[in-house]
């Protein structure tokens, strides 16, 4: 069964969104005694956005001094002397802006970067771009470690295994690639999909994994053995499924449920969320090939995630990130009550990840990525630096990373 999402069981939230210049932070930089300015735009809901400045001047002490072009409608409660990080109040909501810490921009030179990911103890990331470009690379100081050549076509996901010796990648080519870091070599090319590979997801330590694609499938994998166990989701429009995710969640699996296959392997109690085009989105038990949730957005959808087992994301094209609580799946029709629809800009979320103890970071087209509480729906801050696409975020322990159209990548630190 199909849920469209209705006003009758939703709650919608549209927050303030306030933009600001995407390197403020050089006004914090400049020489004694002269001044500088970065704009703030201030958009609310069904009203034209609100465009203002800040003047920032270096006094003879080294102090600054802020002055606001319009002070009635917003102001800076706070921020660090050295421009990593400024508060800005806007209706009784603080935002807190943080600023990079690292921008790595010749890994991918001039080449809109696509995917990365980090390796369990975050010092080693694997990022992908535009024309087959798959590089593995120091994780703090960017320096390059491989050069893993075999794509053809952008690369649109890129994952190290929790074990961080083996890689895997897929990309337009209809390919994915597993790779062994030590030396660079590719130990396997899988096959199956009819279209570009757009999202992969591991089961466990990754001996199963999944994957999803613009062929409107997701397909259930072994490494051991580099073939394919099953397709977990047929969409009937070959609409792409955009993402793909698997987390734990026992309560939705069978009790005791036999394997269906031998290639199975710590499938029991997993759950794969998946978000597609066409706005459906589905979660199956993995080791029944059964549906457990099925529903049906009213938009065009780019991203989802699962996270904690239950708390199931969508992204939109639009910039609405829907939320449905897994928890109360109805038994008889497999919908969910009290799903929320949270709206902060115009533009699509292309990314979400989980920083831990309910919150997501969000990325979006417009270069934004802002920090969600998942419990108040309320965002806690934003990262700067970016004016264009950002197609993935990623984060470990305190350190986020951002990858960009304009072929940079972005390390934050938020202590």
């Amino acid at each position: 069964m199909t849920q469209e999402l209705n006003t009758s069981n939703t709650t919608s939230i549209q927050k303030p969104s306030v933009q600001i210049q995407c390197d403020w932070e050089y006004s914090f930089k400049q020489k004694e005694t002269s001044s500088s300015k970065f704009w703030i735009n201030i958009h609310r809901s069904n009203k034209k956005p609100t465009y203002s400045e800040v003047e920032v001047t270096r006094q003879p002490d080294h102090k600054f001094k802020l002055k606001l072009s319009h002070p009635e409608q917003f102001d800076i409660t706070s921020y660090d002397p050295y421009g990593r990080w400024i508060e800005v109040k806007v209706d009784d909501v603080t935002t807190k802006f943080h600023a990079p810490v690292d921008t790595y921009e010749k890994v991918h030179t001039g080449e809109a970067v696509e995917c990365i990911g980090l390796s369990a103890g975050g010092n080693i990331a694997i990022t992908g771009s535009q024309n087959g470009k798959l590089r593995v690379w120091d994780a703090r100081s960017g320096t390059l470690r491989r050069d893993l050549q075999g794509h053809v076509g952008d690369i649109y996901v890129a994952k190290i295994l929790p074990s961080s010796e083996v890689a895997m990648s897929a990309s337009a080519d209809t390919q994915i690639k597993i790779w062994r870091l030590s030396d660079g070599l590719c130990a396997a090319t899988l096959k199956g999909h009819s279209a570009g590979v757009l999202s992969l997801s591991f089961i466990d330590r990754g001996r199963n994994f999944t994957s999803s694609s613009r062929d409107g499938t997701v397909r259930l994998w072994d490494c051991a053995t580099q073939s394919e166990i099953s397709t977990l989701v047929k969409n009937h429009t070959s609409s792409a499924v955009v993402e793909c995710c698997v987390d734990i969640n026992t309560s939705l699996s069978p009790t005791d449920q036999p394997s269906l296959s031998e290639k199975d392997f710590s499938t029991q109690g997993k759950i794969l969320l998946c978000a597609s085009a066409n706005g459906s989105i589905k979660a199956v038990d993995i080791r029944s090939r059964t549906l457990v949730f099925n529903a049906l957005y009213s938009k065009t959808l780019t991203t989802c995630g699962l996270f904690n087992g239950y708390n199931a994301f969508a992204g939109s094209n639009d910039g609405h990130l829907v939320h449905y609580d897994l928890r109360y799946i109805q038994s008889d029709s497999k919908q969910v009550q009290n799903v929320f629809d949270f709206k902060r800009g115009d533009t699509a979320i292309y990314s979400l990840a989980y920083d831990g103890n309910e919150k997501i970071w969000c990325a979006s087209g417009d270069g934004s990525c802002y920090l969600l509480d998942i419990n108040n729906k309320s965002v806690l801050c934003d990262l700067t630096g970016p004016d264009s696409k950002l197609s993935k975020v990623a984060c470990n322990n305190k350190n986020v990373y951002t990858c960009c159209k304009d072929g940079r990548i972005r390390r934050y630190h938020l202590a």
